[in-house]
């Protein structure tokens, strides 16, 4: 009974203590971070409770305490700090001999040791001290500060560290495009945790908590600011392997979506006042997982057939083509890889949409709107010593021909073009004799003064007289 109403008052002691770090750091023995000894006893006796050692600490890091002792005694942290976190029991250590870490940043701290069993106790404590080297220190506006930091590199490797009383760190990071960052991570100590914020403190992502180890994440975003926040998943205090607090490592990458419209530019996510995009033009667009849609106005000169042909390296949960009252014509989902979705159109004002249904569905795609224009084939070649004559088979709802005829081998090449539709033949002239030529022609068809142009045919080869 004796002994648990002293160890009441102890308790009741430690409390007031809590709220006076002053009040017991005036009598405080100093004792080195790094190679420091602390040694000392207690009677068997109640009237002295504790010793109190004082560690100023520099530089953040890790302090172990190599502890033996021939009694029970308790160990017991204060910080000399107005936050209300001040206090930490740091355990008891039993009979015998045992080594301790913490992880600390940078301040004063008072060691306190009791005697836990009222018994005659001598115990010796050796301190050494290990530096986090972080890139960033704590008085440094880069970490833990979300808003003002400066936004970290790319390709850099960062050291970080959670301790107690630091169980939060924020780094800000700038993408100048949409695109898919990379984050590589080391962990030395087990339960961190990590997540993705945009600059008006919402969460974009969260990330698997990790152990000790390697982990790569990647996520596609939009351009903008973002703050990478690592916690420690754990109550734990001691530092290292097992427990939450530590150092830890990442590198970041970034690789930009090279989307041909911005996400700020009216020509996407803006359905009724984007700008018109190009015919037979391939696009590149972007979804990320902050981005769940993206819509381009698309105007078809004529009515017709046409075509669209989309790539993506993900699987597109939907997209859809709504003509000028939104109303929906055409909608389907796209797996990964590449594929031409065939439609006949209207004259008219359209809107084409890609979205997501999943936060995986995110990435880089591709697309090309063209007008199917009729493909001709080249049925023969007759040849002449300086000439040579292509037949082809004409095709309707065409306004005229191209024929593209080169030196075979080499890159230079001419085109000559016959305006008639209904035209099926062609002499070339002035070309050389004995030599090899490769011919080949496609349609094109005129809309509002502007050409859109077949697939060329397969070409032949004729050699001349």
């Amino acid at each position: 009974m004796k002994k648990r109403l002293t160890r009441v008052m102890s308790v009741m002691l430690f409390t007031v203590l809590i709220l006076a770090f002053g009040a017991f750091a005036d009598d405080a023995t100093p004792l080195y971070t790094d190679g420091g000894t602390a040694s000392g006893s207690f009677e068997a006796s109640y009237n002295t409770l504790y010793d109190n050692y004082e560690l100023n600490v520099t530089d953040a890091g890790k302090l172990t305490l190599d502890v033996s002792c021939s009694e029970k005694i308790g160990l017991d942290l204060f910080a000399d700090s107005t936050e209300s976190n001040t206090h930490t029991r740091a355990d008891d250590v039993e009979k015998g001999e045992i080594t301790k870490n913490i992880e600390l940043i940078p301040g004063k701290y008072i060691l306190q040791v009791f005697n836990c069993t009222g018994e005659t106790t001598n115990y010796t404590i050796k301190t050494s001290f290990s530096k986090a080297n972080e890139t960033y220190t704590r008085n440094d506006d880069t970490i833990n500060i979300i808003r003002n930091g400066e936004a970290l590199p790319f390709n850099t490797a960062i050291t970080g560290q959670l301790a107690w009383r630091d169980t939060l760190d924020y780094y800000k990071i700038t993408l100048p495009s949409s695109g898919r960052l990379k984050i590589d991570v080391h962990s030395y100590f087990e339960t961190l945790s990590s997540n993705l914020y945009k600059d008006d403190n919402n969460k974009v992502t969260g990330f698997d908590d990790m152990g000790i180890g390697d982990r790569v994440s990647g996520v596609d975003l939009k351009a903008g600011t973002y703050y990478l926040c690592f916690e420690n998943g754990s109550d734990a205090i001691f530092g290292g392997p097992g427990t939450g607090t530590g150092v830890y490592e990442f590198t970041l990458g970034f690789t930009p979506s090279g989307e041909t419209y911005t996400k700020d530019n009216e020509t996407v996510n803006l359905i009724r006042s984007s700008k018109g995009i190009p015919l037979n033009k391939t696009i590149t667009g972007h979804l990320a997982i902050n981005d769940e849609y993206d819509y381009y106005k698309l105007v078809i000169p004529a009515s017709g057939n046409y075509s669209m042909k989309i790539n993506s390296k993900f699987n597109i949960s939907g997209f859809e083509l709504l003509d000028s009252k939104e109303n929906r014509v055409a909608s389907g989902g796209h797996d990964r890889g590449t594929k031409t979705y065939k439609y006949q159109l209207k004259a008219g004002t359209y809107y084409l949409g890609f979205n997501k249904s999943y936060s995986n569905d995110t990435g880089t795609y591709k697309f090309k709107v063209s007008m199917s224009v009729p493909k001709p084939a080249v049925k023969s070649v007759s040849k002449r010593k300086h000439s040579i004559t292509v037949k082809w088979n004409k095709r309707s709802g065409v306004t005229g021909y191209q024929i593209q005829y080169a030196l075979n081998g080499s890159a230079k090449s001419k085109i000559v073009t016959i305006k008639r539709a209904s035209a099926s033949s062609k002499k070339i002239k002035s070309l050389k004799s004995k030599r090899r030529y490769t011919v080949r022609i496609r349609s094109y068809k005129t809309v509002k003064g502007k050409r859109y142009y077949s697939a060329w045919s397969a070409k032949k080869i004729v050699r001349t007289n």
